[in-house]
């Protein structure tokens, strides 16, 4: 997966990406994600390709040098000796072990694209699709998302993410089908859609129902009509990107609103709530 290129170069006024530059770094590569250019490099092509898997989904080559941010990792000797995680010239952690620098890794590639890419609105949420619309569930991580985007998904329905719904211009809902972080983890490392069994969505959907929903133990769905007010300002709440774009993000999400409902209530445990939430988003 890795491809050695030779020209990527840091500009920093401090002159300590300077420094960086001049090390051998063995291989790099720049992919775009969502409209941003990411850049990653290392002086070890295994960690590039380990690199490479911890990026978020839907990443593409590109045939650059130019980058909107450049991430190096520097490994200190051979195979599970500290490495060195930097971020243009800042380094983010050092002298760890390799594992938690791609976690970081991970963590500060998936901020950095939710934030700042200019062509999806990334909003805190569970998607499926179900019948040819989307159910989002919005929520915050910890919430219990991915445990029903499961649920729903092994009743029929089909994988789009278990933490973000990606909104286009139009009000369209993408996939953004990462590893789901469920609770059991295989060997480890989170469980993915293959794991489970689980079909991945292929294409853009319009909104069919959003569910603001919480686990309550003991509860039993009860849904309530959410005005399109009270509706747009929960899916605000949870925008990554709604202060920073503010008209963009509006005019996505009213657009999505007109397609689909919105409904609350707390729910009990993810079994119990799925073929319920599944008849109100074919009704």
């Amino acid at each position: 997966m890795s491809r050695p290129l030779t020209t990527f170069s840091c500009d920093d006024s401090s002159g300590r990406c300077e420094l960086l530059d001049q090390r051998r770094w063995v291989a790099e590569i720049c992919v775009d994600l969502y409209g941003l250019q990411v850049g990653i490099r290392s002086n070890r092509a295994e960690l590039l390709d380990q690199m490479l898997l911890r990026l978020p989904t839907g990443w593409k080559h590109m045939a650059s040098t130019q980058f909107d941010r450049l991430y190096s990792l520097w490994a200190e000797g051979g195979d599970r000796e500290p490495v060195t995680l930097y971020r243009g010239s800042r380094r983010l952690l050092g002298n760890i072990a390799w594992e938690d620098a791609l976690a970081r890794l991970e963590f500060d590639v998936e901020l950095f694209v939710v934030e700042n890419n200019l062509a999806r609105v990334f909003v805190h949420a569970g998607v499926v699709g179900w019948q040819g619309r989307a159910i989002v569930l919005p929520g915050r991580s910890y919430s219990g998302k991915s445990t029903l985007v499961a649920a729903l998904c092994r009743a029929g329905a089909t994988y789009y993410s278990d933490e973000y719904a990606l909104f286009d211009a139009d009000g369209r809902i993408y996939p953004y089908p990462r590893a789901l972080r469920l609770r059991t983890p295989i060997d480890g490392r989170p469980l993915t859609a293959d794991d489970l069994n689980l079909r991945p969505g292929d294409g853009p959907l319009p909104l069919g129902l959003v569910v603001l929903t919480h686990y309550r133990p003991g509860a039993f769905l009860q849904p309530r009509t959410v005005s399109p007010g009270e509706a747009l300002l929960a899916l605000l709440a949870n925008t990554m990107s709604a202060r920073r774009r503010p008209q963009m993000v509006l005019t996505a999400l009213q657009r999505a609103l007109t397609s689909g409902r919105v409904l609350a209530s707390p729910r009990g445990e993810a079994k119990e709530t799925t073929e319920q939430l599944l008849q109100l988003a074919g009704g």
